[in-house]
């Protein structure tokens, strides 16, 4: 877990820089301190090699209509959720990625 924006791209930067393998799955937070999501998703996307197989989950309380329908189409995201996610949705997530 990281605690902002600017250190999960570091932390994908460094990844990437020394050959490792990315994390399979990605959570994130629309509502950050520093960058936002959408910010980090461009920003992520100059950093690795698009696409990637990291599969990047959104997070949000959406009270904003646009950014929901902007998660949806967007190419980078695998689904959005509602805040606050349920053990079940979590549980479904790393079954589905498991399979």
């Amino acid at each position: 877990m990281c605690e902002n924006a600017e250190t999960g791209l570091n932390l994908f930067s460094d990844l990437v820089q020394e050959g490792k393998d990315l994390p399979d799955i990605l959570f994130l937070d629309l509502v950050m301190d520093g960058i936002d999501g959408w910010e980090f998703l461009d920003k992520l996307k100059h950093i690795t090699q698009w696409p990637i197989r990291t599969d990047i989950y959104i997070l949000s309380a959406f009270a904003n209509s646009k950014d929901r329908t902007k998660a949806k189409e967007h190419p980078m995201i695998q689904g959005y959720f509602d805040k606050p996610l349920s053990k079940d949705t979590i549980n479904k997530i790393f079954i589905e990625k498991m399979i």
